[in-house]
């Protein structure tokens, strides 16, 4: 029951990963090199206020959206004016300067050694036992994410997105300010990205810098392409393949050194079969260029 509990956590919380993805990539059509390091802004700062202050879940969640709304807000107001392959480009570097700062900021991240004993989440003075209760508490506020994606994607400001990732110079005749609307949802995808570093520091209890490399990025946007982007069940489903499929092969008598590189075989395979086939993702609406 533990095992299935330990995967389920995982699956929501890189479902919030995937929904703030959703937002940038499949909606706004941004492809953000800096999510994974987005995430470790919010997962560090509320670690730290957690160890230092000995604060509880709420106010060290409202610490981790404001300092990753900062960062968001800043990397936004260099990278939003770029085309594609630059904007690509520069969220790339704002990652390795962000991975450069985990590593070296030893006084907050604690470098390369990395910050352990993070407590568990409380609220409000209780307690959230690990194991099924932390369970229920990430799957509720994952439901509450999925619920916040869709009413900002169901209204005018989803209209506009859309617009934007099709064709930027139309939308602005039609009177859209495309980067102010780029800038803001860069902005709300990482708050959401925020509260999914929260959780995964209060799951894991220990933070280190290769946590949120970009390869860690790549699982993300492996996990939107394979379920699909522009809606909400593929940004369930996507995570969820990726996390049980690898833990399958533990049931197929698959074992020894070369287990890792037959699951990343396997994943590639997974992957060109769905550019083949099914470009758009399982659940996608639309395929992400």
């Amino acid at each position: 029951m533990g095992y299935l509990v330990t995967l389920l956590t995982i699956i929501c919380i890189y479902t919030m990963l995937t929904a703030s993805m959703d937002l940038i990539l499949g909606y706004a059509g941004l492809f953000s090199f800096v999510h994974a390091a987005l995430c470790g802004v919010g997962a560090y700062s509320a670690a730290f206020v957690m160890l230092k202050l000995g604060w509880g879940f709420v106010p060290s969640a409202l610490v981790a959206f404001a300092a990753t709304a900062l960062v968001a807000q800043a990397t936004a107001m260099i990278t939003v004016r770029l085309d594609e392959h630059y904007f690509i480009l520069g969220t790339f570097c704002v990652g390795n300067v962000i991975l450069s700062i985990f590593e070296n900021w030893t006084d907050v991240t604690n470098g390369t050694s990395g910050l352990y004993g993070i407590p568990v989440a409380s609220l409000f003075g209780w307690t959230i036992a690990p194991g099924a209760p932390y369970l229920v508490f990430c799957v509720a506020l994952t439901a509450m994410v999925l619920a916040v994606k869709w009413r900002l994607v169901s209204a005018p400001f989803g209209i506009a997105l859309q617009a934007i990732r099709e064709d930027e110079i139309v939308a602005a005749v039609l009177g859209h300010h495309v980067r102010h609307v780029r800038t803001v949802v860069f902005v709300i995808g990482a708050a959401m990205t925020a509260l999914a570093g929260v959780l995964l520091a209060c799951y894991l209890r220990y933070l280190d810098p290769t946590s949120f490399d970009f390869p860690f990025t790549i699982l993300i946007w492996a996990a939107l392409f394979v379920g699909g982007s522009v809606g909400t069940v593929g940004t369930v489903v996507g995570p969820a393949i990726l996390v049980l499929f690898p833990e399958a092969l533990r049931f197929v008598g698959l074992s020894g050194p070369h287990v890792a590189n037959v699951q990343q075989a396997l994943y590639g395979i997974l992957l060109i079969l769905l550019m083949m086939f099914r470009p758009q993702g399982f659940f996608g609406h639309h395929s992400v260029r």
